[in-house]
């Protein structure tokens, strides 16, 4: 299957201006009721500072854009490659905007600056891969196989230390299964770690 990948306004290798905000300036980036959540946010700050200042991550699930542009904010100097098909998010999470396009996401991205993300526009499914990652953002399809299939096709490129960052291990629905693949086939090699009073997981390997 043909799989799309723009290098909008970034290059990997090309050096971008350096930005360096502060954990509480990085945090004020995200929307109160948007995807993200602000203690999901904390616990993934938190997590990625572990991490070295120059690196790769992988965001399967951009939506919004809310998580990308926090994850670009956190970290400056690495180049964050995030896969989605596009499809039209929720009106009650536009904050009023006519979002839902690529081209939206990219006007705002540049308008404020942020030069360190490589939209694919792909099902996670079919997209080739091959380069190495610190970190892996799983927020796409939530039913078990699709979280199967993204965890299994991207984890064998994460770095020694690396973490896996997921979301809605907390939602309990009948069409969101992150718990329930989390439970059932990660608990003997790596180390769960719930984000409390909020929806997200963080996974280190053991």
């Amino acid at each position: 299957m043909k799989w799309k990948l723009r290098l909008t306004f970034f290059e990997e290798g090309e050096r971008m201006i350096e930005r360096r905000l502060t954990r509480a300036q990085v945090l004020a980036s995200v929307r109160p009721k948007g995807y993200l959540g602000l203690d999901n946010a904390e616990a993934y700050y938190d997590a990625l500072a572990t991490l070295p200042d120059e690196g790769r991550m992988l965001e399967i699930g951009t939506r919004l854009g809310h998580s990308t542009t926090f994850f670009a904010l956190a970290k400056p100097k690495w180049v964050i490659y995030t896969i989605d098909q596009w499809k039209v998010a929720a009106p009650e999470f536009t904050g009023g905007l006519e979002l839902g396009t690529l081209g939206d996401l990219v006007k705002n991205w540049r308008t404020d600056g942020i030069f360190n993300i490589v939209p694919i526009v792909a099902n996670s499914f079919d997209v080739p891969w091959e380069l190495e990652i610190d970190a892996l953002y799983i927020d796409g399809d939530h039913t078990f196989n699709a979280v199967k299939s993204d965890f299994e096709r991207f984890t064998p490129f994460l770095k020694e230390g690396g973490v896996v960052l997921m979301d809605d291990y907390g939602t309990r629905k009948k069409d969101i299964q992150v718990f329930e693949y989390v439970e059932s086939n990660l608990v003997q090699d790596w180390i769960i770690e719930p984000v409390e009073g909020a929806r997200g997981v963080v996974l280190w390997r053991k």
